[in-house]
């Protein structure tokens, strides 16, 4: 999502961190997660470093790590992050290369799957996987599990992005705070990815509309299509097309939201 205070924009700002352990998880757990971010179908720009970048090769690095792991260890943590819309395809992979680095030391092993091309063109963002071992010691260095890692990954993030957005010459900034720390007395909205928006009814609706005009011509219907941000405080949807006045769409597409509501765009 993108809004407005002022003159600032606020570029998306969504981050999540879960972790992959033999006592959490099936065996092969980590090696697989490889193998669905790195699907044909996600069209995935792929990079890394310490370890295979091949996503065959990187999924047995791992199970064979996993193997000669203690059998309580916590075999990866992954992360996923929307990038900022604003960055073109190039500085999105810097920007994700750069991250990864800081938050690794330059020591651990980390890949990384961007996704931001056919259904994601909307919605880019990057599947991290980190696996927290100094390649020399077999110490951990990211210390994702440690207290307050979470805090501190949203900082670094926060911090790197913004950098390269300035370094664009991007007047957006992304921000970790909750709206209620900035001052926001708003609801938050939830951000969505692609597989939300797909299974919604406004993704079936838009892609039927898709189908039939053509992408780009939709506006020209009666009830103007258009890309859109937000719905007001029920849905965020960052890809594809939905109606401006929520009021006028058929009933089995407005079953898709709790309310009807107008588009807040901008």
């Amino acid at each position: 999502m993108q809004c407005r205070a002022g003159r600032s924009a606020i570029a998306i700002f969504s981050l999540n961190i879960r972790s992959i352990g033999k006592t959490t998880h099936a065996a092969r757990t980590a090696g697989a997660h490889v193998r669905y971010i790195t699907r044909p179908k996600a069209a995935a720009d792929v990079l890394g470093a310490r370890m295979p970048l091949d996503a065959k090769a990187a999924r047995r690095w791992l199970d064979a790590a996993e193997q000669a792991d203690r059998k309580n260890a916590r075999v990866i943590d992954k992360l996923t992050l929307a990038l900022p819309i604003e960055l073109d395809r190039r500085r999105r992979r810097d920007l994700v290369r750069d991250f990864a680095e800081k938050l690794t030391l330059r020591q651990a092993s980390w890949f990384a799957a961007i996704h931001q091309a056919g259904t994601d063109t909307h919605n880019p963002h990057v599947h991290l996987v980190i696996r927290d071992r100094d390649m020399a010691t077999g110490k951990r260095v990211a210390l994702l599990s440690e207290k307050g890692a979470c805090d501190r990954v949203r900082l670094l993030w926060e911090e790197t992005a913004n950098a390269a957005l300035a370094e664009a010459r991007q007047t957006a900034r992304i921000d970790r705070r909750s709206f209620a720390a900035r001052g926001i007395q708003k609801r938050p909205q939830r951000h969505r990815g692609a597989f939300q928006w797909r299974h919604s009814a406004f993704g079936q609706f838009a892609d039927a509309a898709r189908q039939t005009t053509g992408f780009g011509t939709v506006a020209q219907q009666r009830h103007q299509l258009v890309p859109i941000l937000a719905v007001d405080d029920d849905i965020v949807l960052r890809q594809g097309l939905a109606f401006r006045d929520l009021a006028n769409v058929p009933g089995e597409v407005a079953q898709g939201t709790r309310r009807p509501g107008t588009l807040v765009q901008g």
